[in-house]
């Protein structure tokens, strides 16, 4: 059974008052009963109750982090960075998954919310002005990652996700690739839930093959069905060609299924990925890719939501995005 101020006040032989007063450094009470009422706390092994510290000091040292799953290493990754921060700055992080679930995601909200964390990291499932304007109204701050909400009252940590891709897709052209096809599945999905940071990389694709300053054929597949891209990328078409995907994700599936019918990366069809996910250590030949500082990433955005928590954050103007840098890693998967 938990030990309480009550039971303090009982063997100190004082009132629950002064024990209040003693634990939570109040004046009103003698130093010699301060001590008394302190090393009796510590022997009996006593815990004060977060929400009823959170009444005293009008926060509970905790926020919520809102993803996807953890299916996918970068969320693990970006998890790790997260909570290392929150706990430097003195906090600590409760996890909920949505599954990519809109619905779901506000039920992590509300129960985030009735459990009175300071403040909320999401990457959202849910998108448009109603859901939006849902968040303002929220009584703590609320940073996304990854995917944002076009909203100037709602930050945003991530990347520039056009132009990441943008540079890819000219990386890719630069190696005299005339043929590409764009793989990304969650742009079927743009109607109905948050697929931002897909979005956006689809259109740098697309504004790069545009302003190619050489011919460039291009196709783009949406289907999650590997078995129907891989008759494409055979096409019987004489241009070197690469499949440049939105994720690493996509492009590691991919080479796994060209492999296995025998189709060589890069030397048949080359191969791009996005994010540099943890499991391209192992990958052989090396994917070339889109390197996203997930390290910094969670960092950056617990460090933003804390600033809030604490009315640190002054930027009271302009859309507030917070970019960090990127890289594009040559690897070995085009050549």
């Amino acid at each position: 059974m938990s030990v309480t101020t009550h039971d303090i006040a009982r063997e100190c032989n004082v009132s629950r008052g002064t024990v209040d007063r003693a634990l939570n450094a109040r004046s009103g009470v003698s130093e010699k009963t301060r001590q008394l009422v302190l090393k009796k706390a510590e022997e009996m092994g006593y815990r004060p109750h977060q929400l009823a510290r959170a009444l005293v000091k009008g926060k509970t040292m905790s926020i919520g982090v809102i993803v996807f799953d953890l299916y996918n290493s970068f969320f693990a990754s970006l998890l790790n960075s997260i909570e290392s921060m929150a706990k430097e700055l003195g906090f600590f992080v409760n996890i909920t998954l949505t599954n990519k679930d809109p619905a779901r995601e506000i039920e992590c909200i509300e129960h985030l919310m009735n459990g009175r964390v300071d403040g909320l990291i999401i990457c959202p499932v849910n998108r448009g002005e109603e859901f939006a304007k849902y968040i303002r109204t929220l009584s703590i701050p609320v940073v996304t990652v990854l995917n944002a909400l076009e909203d100037d009252h709602i930050p945003y940590v991530g990347i520039n996700q056009f132009r990441a891709m943008y540079e890819a897709t000219q990386y890719v052209i630069s190696k005299g690739y005339g043929r590409t096809i764009f793989f990304c599945p969650p742009i079927a999905n743009r109607d109905r839930m948050n697929v931002y940071s897909q979005e956006q990389r689809y259109l740098g694709y697309l504004e790069a093959v545009s302003n190619s300053e050489t011919p460039v054929e291009s196709t783009v597949f949406t289907k999650s069905a590997y078995q129907d891209l891989i008759p494409l990328i055979m096409d019987s078409s004489s241009k070197k060609t690469a499949v440049i995907c939105s994720s690493d994700i996509f492009a590691l599936n991919l080479i796994n299924h060209l492999k296995l019918r025998g189709v060589n990366v890069p030397y048949k069809v080359g191969v791009m990925g996005f994010d540099n996910i943890d499991e391209n250590k192992y990958v052989i030949p090396a994917l070339s890719t889109v390197s996203i500082p997930i390290q910094q990433l969670g960092e950056v955005a617990a460090s933003v939501l804390i600033q809030k928590i604490n009315q640190e954050d002054t930027l009271t103007e302009g859309p507030p995005f917070h970019f960090l840098n990127y890289d594009i890693i040559p690897g070995q998967t085009i050549i």
